[in-house]
This record gives C-alpha cells, structure tokens and sequence, in this order.
C-alpha cells in the first residue's frame, strides 16, 4: 500500500513542480451540487467560488438552477444538475472567468462545436451535413478532413493560465459579489446560460460532490441526459438583459393583478413606488432586484416606521414581500428578504363604543337633520355591517321576500345575511329603484352615482365628522364603526342573560358573521364587550 501512495504522490510529479504549482493560489473551487438533503420543495442547484483579481479572495457565485427544479424526483434533478457541473468545470478548466470579457471563449466553444459535429456526420457517412457547394470554393475537400481533427485537439488544450482545482471551498475567504461586477459584461449571472452552449457528453470520469448534509455520495455520471435548456424568468424587458428593479416590479403587478382586489393592487403599487424611490435616494448603486440584499431591506422598512408608525411599516413589509415572492418564483430574485424579516408589534387603532345615552342621543337628532345618514348606521348597526361593505350595496342585493342581504365581505367574495324586521321597516319599499343603483348615495336611496367604493365609504366618513361628530364634541376615538362595537355589546348582555356563555357567543356568531369562536372571543375582548358583575363583596 506505501508503494501505491508514494507512486501517486511523487513518481509524476517532481518536488520542484510540486512547490511552483502550490505557490500559485487556485483560481476556483471545484463546482458542487446542493441537493437540500434530498427535500424536493427545496430548491437544489451548482455551486462555485471563483477568485476576485481585486481583493484576491475567492467569492461566492450566483447558483445555477437551469430547469433543474422543474422536475419532481432526485434521479432526474441530479441526472440535469450533473450535466451542468460538468460543462461549468468544462468551461471553467478553458479559461472562463466571470470577472472578464468571455466573448472569444465563447466564439472559439462555439467553432469547436460545429466542427465536432460536422466531423462526426462525416464519419457517419453523411455528406448532406456539408454543402455540396463548398467543395468549389475551396472551404472544403471532399476526401481530407485531417484539419477538422487537427482543429478539434486545440479545442481541447488547456490554457496555461490555469490553476489546478481545489476539491475544498475556503468559506473563510468568500465574499459577497460586488455590484460592479455583477453589471459587468458578462458575468457569473450568466453562467447558466453558457453552460447551455456546450453540448453534454456522456464518456466522463468526472463524478459529482452531492452537498445536502453531512455526508457526501458520489453519483455516476448518466449515459444519457434529457435535452437541457436554462429556465429564463418571465419579465417584461426585451432581448436579453435583466429587466430593472422599476420593470421587475412592474412586472411582478401584472401576475398579482389577477388574483387581488383593485383596493390592493393599489397598496401594492404604492409599496412598490416608495421602494423604488427610497433606493434612487440611499442605495442608487443598486439597478435591479438581485442586487437588493437583507440589510437593505431593513433599512427601507427602518426608515418607514421612524416616519409613520410600526403599523405602517408592517403593511409596507406584507406587500413587498408579496411581490417579491412572485419574482423569486419567477427566478427574477434567489432570496425574498421581506418574508424573513419580523414584524414590529403594534397596537391597532380601535374604536370606542357608544354609551346607549351617547346613541340614542345621536339617531334622535339625525331623525330630522340627516334621515339618509341616520338609515347609513343602522345597516351598520342592525345588520353589523362595515362601512365599506354597506357601501358596495346595491338595490339588487337586497332580497324584500326572503329578508336577506348579499354582500362582499372582508374575508369572503360573497355572502348572504338576514335582514332583522326592524331593518326591513325603515327601509321601506325599494322595488320600484333601479337594481343596479348604489343603495346609498348623497341624494337618498337608489340614486345614480359614479363613484369608487373607497371614495363613497369617504364621502359618507366626512359627512359623519360635519353632521355627527362636529356637533356632539366625539374625538379621533369614535366614528362609524364605533356603531358596530355598540351593538355587538348590546346584543351579546342580552344573550349572556338567557343563554350559557358558549351558547350566547354561537347564537352571536351566526349574527356578526364570525367563522371562528377564536375570532369572536378575540373581537369581544377587543371592545370590552363582557365585563364581571360587580365583586365588592368579594374584597
């Protein structure tokens, strides 16, 4: 066994080789594949560090994921996975570097592809692959093909340049890839697209180092790989460049466009605007969303609740990371940092309930001075609406004969409520207004109005302030929804009277339009609803 190691070690390389190739630094790591210990929801690609000639550490590289993840078992993954490493040390061994201009590497692989081929039509026999013509015009011999073989062996000379490969990654000297380079000609980006150009061989003794644990498999090379083509993200740029952070954004809207609301689309859009304007202001270096990194990401987030509230900034941190999940599906980004990122505890704003002095009080005086606002509440109040729900009301959704009410609720597209009798009265009848009318709008009932949703829940909001709130001296703490609060309370002490707890709060559920006991629990101790009997006895 000491003679095979000494042979290994010494007997084709003398000690003075030994030490000028040592002297040298590697120039990169070998390519591994990470295979998320064999987990299938997880993304698996190749991975390498290459050295940077500016600082001389070796940096980490962007992954190469290709199509690899578009299949659904391990065989296949590490049969397309296996095929990339191989071209990646392929081009890597010929001098292909993601620190420089590649376009003559690129032009010589190119040549070198074309002629195998065409030498290996010639052996088969198939004078076709050559144009005929070409024989004439001296591009060609018919019979003496020696300059094709003699063509194809200088493809496959190695650069003198190159250092020998290292089978260990120095993690301690891997750096994050600097934007400079990252908008260079070409770059390591585009590795996954070059190693698309050089066709797949099957006679290869190189074998994969699988990284997905703590233990490394060797898999065998397959004889034979399915046709392999790099997955391109979806954008809206054109050609080949990467879409900027402004177009990525852009497009990540259209896709989110088609499965959200108007309102938030909106939101998202706002987000996305701010975004984009804070990074023109403080991060200007960076172009598109890859660049974007974790501590940026903070620093956005950071900066809007320093100057609006932690509210404010968690509503900022949901919709980006929405749009960012999209692009990271879209393979437009690796890493979504916005979901990572905590959210900041808030208290939310709620408001008051009315004393049954303050309301009664209130429908007394609205009774003459604002009949309209005053029948406003009471679908808030009677029906336990929202304000913006009884704003999307139209004349068709309310149904006289079978007392119900369909509408769009906060957390279902359609939804069917009894209208109590004493709702029904002061509504009077309203079958001869048009059905596709606004229920309420400033004129009365049914009128024709052409407004947003959002813009008459505002319009109603400011009426409330001039003819409610401005009179009776109520602050910021109570508005509209303050009704609901009142009669969720009024309802609820009435039924603890005559039913068990559990039976009020379900006979309750069925009238808020809660789906959970969990969720009507939370929203009664919300608003203070239940309250101990008086316990003076007790102390």
């Amino acid at each position: 066994m000491s003679i095979i190691y000494d042979f290994v070690t010494l007997e084709n390389q003398i000690e003075h080789d030994l030490e000028h190739t040592l002297e040298h630094k590697k120039q990169f790591s070998t390519p591994k594949i990470y295979s998320a210990k064999g987990d299938l929801s997880k993304r698996w690609y190749v991975y390498f560090s290459f050295r940077n000639p500016a600082t001389g550490k070796l940096q980490r590289m962007k992954n190469i994921y290709g199509i690899a993840n578009k299949f659904d078992t391990r065989e296949d993954r590490m049969t397309v996975l296996t095929c990339y490493r191989i071209n990646l040390i392929r081009l890597l061994k010929k001098g292909y570097s993601p620190f420089e201009d590649n376009s003559e590497l690129h032009t010589n692989l190119s040549s070198c592809n074309e002629q195998r081929r065409r030498l290996q039509s010639i052996q088969k026999g198939n004078e076709e692959e050559i144009p005929y013509s070409s024989y004439f015009d001296g591009t060609e011999t018919p019979k003496d093909h020696a300059g094709l073989d003699t063509n194809l062996a200088s493809c496959n000379e190695q650069p003198d340049r190159l250092q020998p490969e290292s089978n260990v990654d120095d993690e301690s000297s891997i750096e994050e890839i600097p934007t400079s380079i990252k908008n260079s000609t070409v770059v390591a980006t585009d590795i996954s697209s070059t190693v698309a150009t050089v066709k797949a061989t099957s006679a290869t003794s190189e074998n994969p180092e699988i990284v997905g644990g703590e233990d490394k498999s060797q898999i065998n090379t397959p004889k034979k790989t399915p046709p392999i083509a790099t997955a391109q993200p979806t954008s809206v740029a054109t050609g080949n460049t990467t879409p900027k952070l402004k177009e990525e954004m852009a497009f990540a809207l259209s896709l989110k466009k088609q499965v959200i609301s108007p309102r938030t689309l909106r939101d998202y859009t706002s987000s996305a605007n701010t975004f984009i304007e804070w990074l023109k202001i403080h991060k200007s270096e960076l172009q598109q969303a890859s660049d974007i990194n974790r501590m940026t990401c903070i620093a956005y987030l950071n900066s809007i609740a320093s100057r609006s509230s932690a509210r404010n900034r968690n509503n900022h941190k949901v919709n980006l990371s929405s749009l960012f999940e999209v692009l990271k599906e879209n393979e437009v980004v690796t890493e979504n940092y916005f979901k990572k990122i905590s959210k900041l505890k808030s208290i939310p704003k709620r408001n008051r309930r009315y004393t049954l002095e303050e309301q009664e009080r209130i429908f007394k005086y609205l009774e003459t001075k604002d009949p309209v606002l005053l029948l406003y509440i009471k679908c808030i109040s009677y029906a336990f609406l929202r304000p913006i729900e009884v704003c999307r009301l139209k004349v068709k959704d309310i149904d006289l004969n079978n007392k119900t009410l369909h509408f769009q609720a906060k957390n279902k597209a359609h939804k069917i409520k009894m209208i109590p009798q004493l709702l029904l009265d002061d509504l009077g009848d309203i079958s001869h207004l048009k059905k596709e009318n606004v229920l309420f709008t400033p004129e009365g009932l049914g009128k024709e109005w052409v407004a947003t949703v959002e813009s008459r829940r505002d319009y109603f909001s400011k009426r409330f302030k001039k003819v409610v709130k401005d009179t009776f001296d109520f602050d910021e703490n109570y508005g509209l929804y303050s009704f609901r609060h009142t009669y969720v309370t009024k309802l609820y002490r009435q039924l603890i009277k005559e039913h068990a707890p559990y039976a009020a709060k379900s006979k309750l559920m069925l009238i808020t339009g809660h789906t959970t006991m969990t969720a009507l629990e939370k929203y009664l101790r919300q608003i203070d609803a239940e309250l101990p009997e008086d316990y003076s006895d007790m102390l």
